[in-house]
């Protein structure tokens, strides 16, 4: 429901090749919707914040002794991320444990933020203590990348066993106590594809108004 052709609307409709399309301002940045766009879920929309909007840190963690917290410093869409700093474990962030299908295919990323003074070791994306999972691909982030925001990527495929686990976010070495860096837009989808960022739990409306 986007409010079309009412004084103050949330979103816009057009037509792009043949194609209506809604667009809508929805928490955290501007979803678009077609006729013909693939429908998924970030399955961490319903868990946690995905994009730590309004200053919310909701269904996610870090080890004792470490701070998280939602913050202005830097964003990618919204107004918000997360800071994660160190001070005494290389586990930085984590979120709430979330249930999987078994025996499927998901694709999980965060963007991270490393600033200039980042003096630890490789930012990674993992799971712990989770998943029983057949197989994984890692996509690190380039330490050679500063002051700027990118995509950290990992393609994990569940066994037939326990498909619950957690999405961590780690350095392989500790950097200085008080170091820290930017996380934001973090997604958990089915199948192998790596679709844009969303907040929703599902990119696709049932119907507009």
């Amino acid at each position: 429901r986007v409010g079309i052709n009412t004084p103050t609307p949330l979103g816009k409709l057009e037509v792009a090749g043949g194609d209506l399309l809604v667009s809508q301002t929805v928490n955290c940045l501007t979803q678009t919707f077609g006729g013909f766009a693939p429908a998924y879920t970030n399955l961490l929309a319903a868990l946690v914040s995905p994009s730590f909007e309004g200053g919310s840190t909701t269904g996610w963690f870090t080890e004792p002794g470490q701070s998280i917290a939602s913050v202005t410093d830097q964003s990618l869409h919204g107004s918000y991320s997360l800071k994660a700093t160190y001070q005494v474990d290389t586990r930085l962030a984590y979120t709430a444990q979330m249930t999987l299908a078994v025996s499927k295919t998901y694709v999980f990323y965060f963007y991270v933020w490393i600033p200039s003074a980042w003096d630890g070791g490789q930012i990674q994306i993992g799971d712990f203590a989770s998943f029983d999972a057949a197989t994984k691909t890692y996509y690190q982030a380039d330490m050679s990348l500063r002051d700027q925001w990118q995509r950290v990527t990992m393609v994990l495929t569940t066994g037939p066993l326990d498909p619950t686990g957690y999405l961590a976010v780690t350095t392989a070495s500790a950097p200085s106590p008080g170091k820290f860096i930017y996380i934001d837009n973090v997604q958990v989808t089915q199948g192998s594809a790596v679709f844009p960022f969303s907040c929703l739990t599902s990119q696709v409306p049932k119907g507009f108004s």
